[in-house]
């Protein structure tokens, strides 16, 4: 009798790669939050999270960045093969005193029609400020290196309807319950996509030509994923 053994797939991000550099300020007012975010430069490489009390400094990497677009990439041929409108408000700094937290997700985006149509209205006035958009319906972690401070406690407090969480091995999908808790999801609710289904279209686009595979996205999602969603 034979036996056959399957060979482990490698993780989408290598150990032997650095992680993003995380630091930590502990006992933070949200008024040094404030300023702290203020004085970064929108294009720079460092993102800030406030829990209410810990500030996390995280400078990321070019492998945290490259993750980042093809999840970015991913969901939008998804969203062209479901032909769902959203708005994508990508590293948006959600800073929300009333509450005392404040993110930066790697990716986010409103898919309520509502919440697009404010986030137009607001793109369309030239506005900058993140207190004119709603808090995103879908935000993206990627944690190649493990966080600091309490991050889901802070989409928690924003109310984020769901969030997508990135190992660099796998994607993992949670959403937020009565409770005010994250728990797992068996598929988005949004995209109707299962998170191994994600984590393995991730690996096909580190091996395979970026055109082939956005095609192929976007022919799955109209094959499987719009039974899927009653379209």
């Amino acid at each position: 009798m034979s036996t056959t053994t399957s060979t482990p797939q490698r993780p989408i991000a290598p150990s032997v790669t650095p992680s993003d550099e995380r630091g930590v300020m502990r006992d933070v007012s949200w008024d040094l939050y404030d300023r702290l975010t203020d004085a970064i430069d929108e294009r720079s490489s460092i993102r800030v999270a406030f829990d209410g009390k810990d500030v996390e400094i995280m400078v990321v990497g070019p492998l945290h960045e490259s993750l980042g677009e093809l999840l970015g990439i991913f969901v939008g041929e998804v969203c062209d093969g479901l032909d769902l409108d959203f708005h994508g408000l990508g590293r948006t700094t959600l800073r929300r005193p009333d509450v005392d937290r404040g993110i930066e997700a790697d990716l986010s985006y409103c898919f309520d029609p509502a919440k697009v149509a404010v986030c137009r209205a607001a793109h369309a006035s030239g506005s900058n400020d993140p207190a004119d958009f709603p808090i995103p319906d879908l935000a993206v972690e990627i944690d190649i290196s493990p966080p600091k401070i309490d991050r889901p406690g802070i989409y928690s407090k924003l109310r984020a309807p769901e969030v997508w969480r990135f190992s660099g091995d796998a994607v993992s999908i949670e959403q937020l319950d009565a409770n005010g808790n994250y728990v797992a999801a068996d598929s988005s609710r949004f995209l109707y996509v299962r998170a191994d289904e994600v984590t393995q279209w991730l690996r096909k686009g580190n091996s395979t030509q970026r055109p082939t595979w956005k095609r192929g996205i976007r022919d799955w999602a109209r094959a499987v994923l719009r039974p899927r969603a009653g379209t």
